[in-house]
């Protein structure tokens, strides 16, 4: 790589610098997360919501009661995670095992220039701690882009370029991303690199790795006690700010439930990311990706079969990487109407294990319901019913336990939109920081909106047959 390439990226993934001590050495960094910001937003809302809220028995009140409870499970499912401890990135040595970047992608002139960020952010950080690396691109044959990454990458022996033929076929008929992964594992298969001294580790097109994120990984291969990694998506903006702000949320998810149940429990009961995904070549090889032809979340579907067979041998990766918010919000809509129907058809399946659909049922049920009784987004709704009848401008539930879940939640989303642009953004200007208090605060309502919106669009819009990938802001 040519040194002006290399100092552009450098440049570019500046997010990800680490601060070096004075022997030049990488210094440790962590994401620290503050339990006073939740604290101060929960003392705010309680009172003001016991100030406003009426108690009355009615049945649309105990509806209302019950809906707003179901938040409670997901809000402690997520506190868990968020409030166990630091997370370091660790100061290994070198990791000498063969470790594989594996880039799916349509390679179309949308993505292009994306992925080409992404495989070089590979050949820049890895060969310090990984000698042993390399970066197998699989994307299909007939691919717009596929010749111009041959010409970009002839020069370069850690790029190689998996081509999945058009007359590939799986087993059990699985399309999409999911097929093409499965062609890799069987191509590794042929190599013999299928074995417990190698490692993949899945990215998408957009994500772009650090060193803190190699560290990491080396870290982890080395360890050798856990089969599966995951660990936290930062994001970078795309063409929308509201989604980007909307991706804050799914950056607490990873260091809330992913971080609890990953971690903590050492199983994936909420999924799994398709991306920043580090597993064992041969548990990839005997799980596989052939999930079927309505595989629409073939993250998900990779963490029910790795439940079933190795309960407990996942860990938390301690480390980042950057992924690219979508450049609309019409696209992140198109993004969520795809997980809803994945996760909804692999909750009616027999592969998801009874533990996992308990968890990722109730996560779905919130989520599902949350354009119609969020609390954000219903209260408006009533306090307006009440100002054009002429009745109290007041919110009502069917019990004082309502109020504290009502809050609990309230808290939660707006802290959780605060403290994920904090940790996005790492403003030093404390002005900056004032910024983000003010502006997340103020458009949870909104942020909460669009994301409830994602079911409608879903159920009204998505065409199940069709596996979206949204285009990356270059």
């Amino acid at each position: 790589m040519r040194t002006k390439r290399r100092a552009s990226l450098v440049r570019e993934l500046s997010p990800h610098a680490r601060p070096t001590n004075r022997e030049g050495e990488t210094a440790e960094r962590e994401l620290s997360l503050s339990l006073r910001i939740f604290l101060i937003i929960f003392s705010i809302l309680l009172p003001l919501w016991l100030r406003f809220v009426l108690l009355e028995q009615s049945p649309f009140n105990w509806f209302l009661t019950v809906a707003w409870g179901l938040y409670a499970p997901v809000v402690v499912m997520e506190l868990l995670g968020l409030f166990s401890g630091k997370i370091r990135t660790p100061n290994p040595g070198i990791s000498r095992k063969l470790v594989i970047f594996n880039i799916t992608s349509i390679a179309s002139r949308e993505v292009f220039s994306s992925l080409v960020k992404v495989i070089d952010s590979c050949l820049l950080h890895a060969p310090r701690y990984l000698p042993n690396f390399r970066v197998d691109v699989v994307v299909d044959e007939g691919a717009e882009c596929l010749e111009e990454l041959r010409r970009r990458y002839a020069g370069e022996p850690r790029v190689n370029l998996i081509v999945v033929p058009k007359a590939f076929r799986t087993p059990k008929g699985t399309k999409f991303k999911a097929r093409a992964n499965h062609f890799a594992v069987l191509v590794r298969r042929e190599r013999g690199e299928n074995r417990d001294d190698c490692w993949i580790y899945y990215l998408d097109d957009d994500s772009i790795v650090g060193e803190d994120t190699i560290r990491g990984i080396a870290k982890f291969v080395e360890d050798g006690r856990k089969l599966l990694g995951q660990g936290v998506l930062l994001f970078r903006r795309g063409g929308s700010r509201l989604a980007h702000i909307c991706d804050m949320l799914r950056t607490m998810v990873d260091l809330g439930a992913f971080r609890f149940f990953i971690g903590r429990l050492g199983m994936p009961l909420a999924g799994l990311h398709g991306e920043h995904l580090l597993v064992r070549s041969d548990v990839a090889d005997e799980i596989g990706w052939d999930f079927g032809e309505g595989a629409l979340t073939e993250d998900c579907e990779f963490a029910a079969r790795f439940i079933k067979k190795y309960r407990g041998r996942a860990g938390f990766l301690p480390c980042c990487v950057r992924a690219q918010s979508p450049k609309a919000v019409s696209h992140l809509w198109r993004q969520r109407a795809r997980w809803w129907w994945g996760t909804i058809s692999l909750l009616l399946s027999r592969e998801c294990p009874h533990l996992m659909r308990l968890v990722l049922g109730l996560r779905v049920a919130s989520w599902s319901l949350s354009f119609f009784v969020h609390p954000f987004v219903l209260t408006p709704l009533i306090l307006l019913f009440r100002l054009l009848t002429g009745n109290l401008l007041t919110p009502t539930v069917a019990h004082e336990a309502g109020t504290v879940l009502i809050v609990l939640n309230l808290s939660y989303i707006v802290y959780s939109y605060i403290q994920g642009s904090l940790l996005n953004e790492r403003p030093s200007d404390p002005m900056k920081r004032l910024k983000i208090y003010i502006s997340c605060s103020a458009l949870s309502l909104l942020l909460t909106f669009i994301e409830g919106l994602s079911v409608p669009y879903a159920l009204a819009r998505y065409d199940r047959r069709k596996f979206e990938v949204i285009p990356k802001e270059a």
